[in-house]
């Protein structure tokens, strides 16, 4: 009817265009909306349209050159109507509906209304021509995705209200997503990506950073990123929000990946001879695997990030305005590397064997004698050497450790109610959690050595002791291990005495809080912890014979008292 009564078409036009430009908000809202709405339509039409002719293109050609066709006349035909019904729809869009139509309906085209409301005072509306414009773009991209159309993506990345913002970069995320619109958005990203980046870095609504931090994830897929730029958003893995971190993780886990690469291009000649050369396996002797340099990278990764957040703080904001990402010397606030590890742990397989984590960090790197002389430049001997952690490193892989722990036993109590119940199709538990050893089992074992190795300094003592409220003490007596124990909670009453650490106190006291829950093992602990009192009650009275008290003595006797 549009195309043979064009009185229709004028009649429609005018009363759209007249309502889209009234003071009366539900009217000026209705006819934009009825507006777009034609536009959306009708590129949907054109490419399905567009689509069934380029298949019967195809077809013809085939039809054609075989020999034995009957049909050529038949989609000969379809062909023709087909592309007749494009060229009257063309013709259509651009007198009518095109801005760039020089007919006497130039002022008064549907696409005039997407130009004035574009910038309307109501956000719905604005919203509304953006989201659109995106669906245009990806309808009909030969017409609409270009630069004079992009422009308008680019302004309301600007829009002051955070339902346009949040609408326009979703429908960035699509066309970013295909590599079809890849030629046409590289001047584009040029012109906005400061933009993108200040979005993600400090924008006022939660969802359009996570949504920006989307949205670049797909500019860095596309090689559209310089590193700089993505250090800036890695950053943001500190993040006191959650969403946040998990967005970006992907982000990082592709600059881990980076540094892998580059480790093992050092120690070998590419990436997959250091691999095949290595293995993965992780209990042999005297093995370097290919997972731990993938840990070294992280440990790399995070250090650089936790300096460039150190030294950005330190330039731009005072002291007592800081955010707090280390944690407090006797509060709850959890460390940066913490949320970083914990946020990782989900996405990197290789972090949720924590006990391929706990072997690496007691692993002695030195070098063998067998990798000395001509075999000091194998690729054993060099991955032994690239392996080896500093300290720095080494604090940062407990926090990980932590964080893979914490996740693992968390697993296993959301589904120790299914143990030993017959499961539906499609619950089963996968393979390798069927020969994982448990986390109270693994530490058991692990927690000793690590106290040994890591017990001498508070930060890393502390990050030790906070793995053992993981630990199901009862099962020491399960595994006949009740001697182990009482040697545990020997050296954790050690830790205690031998520190005048905030965060090693906190630990020790949650440490005796969790073993006096305890069914099996109960009586070691109420033992273990009397001595205890009985240890602070002599070195009190010897600290304070004589001397002015302070916070910290009374401390150190109150966690005792009242902790337990």
């Amino acid at each position: 009817m549009l195309d043979t009564d064009r009185s229709v078409l004028t009649k429609l036009n005018e009363w759209i265009f007249s309502l889209s430009s009234t003071n009366f908000r539900p009217f000026r809202h209705t006819a934009t909306s009825i507006s777009l709405g034609c536009i959306t339509t009708l590129c949907d039409i054109y490419a399905k349209i567009n689509k069934q002719f380029d298949t019967h293109n195809v077809l013809l050609e085939k039809e054609k050159k075989s020999k034995k066709s009957t049909k050529v006349k038949e989609v000969e035909k379809i062909a023709k109507a087909l592309e007749s019904q494009l060229q009257k729809l063309s013709e259509l869009m651009e007198t009518t509906y095109d801005r760039y139509s020089s007919t006497i309906f130039n002022k008064l085209t549907l696409f005039s209304v997407f130009v004035h409301r574009f910038r309307d005072v109501d956000y719905h509306i604005r919203t509304e021509c953006v989201h659109e414009l995106g669906l245009w773009m990806q309808l009909l991209p030969q017409i609409y995705f270009d630069g004079a159309h992009l422009r308008y993506m680019g302004w309301a990345l600007s829009d002051s209200h955070s339902t346009t913002r949040l609408d326009v970069v979703k429908s960035l995320q699509k066309l970013y997503s295909s590599d079809t619109y890849l030629p046409n958005l590289r001047h584009f990203t040029e012109r906005f990506l400061s933009r993108f980046i200040e979005m993600a870095t400090s924008d006022a609504d939660r969802s359009v950073r996570v949504a920006t931090i989307v949205l670049l994830d797909h500019i860095r897929e596309r090689e559209l990123l310089e590193n700089e730029d993505l250090d800036k958003i890695c950053c943001m893995i500190f993040d006191a929000e959650g969403r946040v971190r998990r967005a970006v993780v992907s982000c990082v886990v592709s600059v881990v990946e980076g540094a892998y690469e580059e480790l093992c291009e050092g120690i070998g000649r590419n990436v997959d001879a250091v691999e095949k050369e290595l293995g993965d396996e992780k209990d042999r002797t005297d093995g370097v695997p290919s997972t731990w340099l993938r840990f070294k990278a992280l440990c790399q990764v995070l250090l650089k990030y936790d300096k460039m957040v150190e030294e950005a703080q330190a330039d731009d904001q005072p002291a007592e305005d800081k955010f707090p990402f280390k944690g407090l010397e006797f509060g709850d606030v959890e460390s940066r590397i913490s949320m970083a590890a914990t946020a990782l742990v989900s996405e990197m397989e290789e972090l949720q064997d924590w006990d391929n984590i706990a072997l690496y960090l007691l692993a002695d790197h030195s070098s063998r004698p067998t990798e000395k002389g001509r075999n000091a430049g194998g690729i054993l001997a060099k991955a032994r050497r690239a392996a080896a952690l500093d300290a720095s490193e080494e604090t940062i892989l407990l926090e990980v450790l932590n964080a893979s722990v914490l996740a693992r036993r968390t697993y296993e109590d959301d589904h120790e109610d299914t143990k030993g119940k017959k499961r539906k199709r499609g619950d089963s538990e996968p393979a390798e959690d069927n020969d994982r050893v448990d986390v109270s089992t693994g530490l058991v074992k692990h927690l000793p050595p690590l106290l040994h190795r890591f017990g001498s300094k508070p930060d890393t003592a502390a990050l030790i002791l906070k793995l053992i409220p993981s630990v199901n003490l009862d099962k020491y007596n399960e595994l006949r291990q009740d001697e182990a124990l009482e040697f545990l909670l020997e050296d954790v009453g050690k830790q205690f005495m031998n520190h005048t650490s905030g965060e090693v106190f906190r630990e020790v006291g949650n440490i005796l809080l969790h073993a006096q829950k305890a069914q099996e093992v109960g009586f070691l602990v109420e033992g273990r912890i009397l001595e205890l009192q009985d240890e602070v009650n002599s070195a009190f009275s010897s600290m304070v014979n004589g001397k002015v008290l302070t916070p910290f003595h009374y401390y150190m006797m109150l966690i005792i008292e009242f902790g337990c």
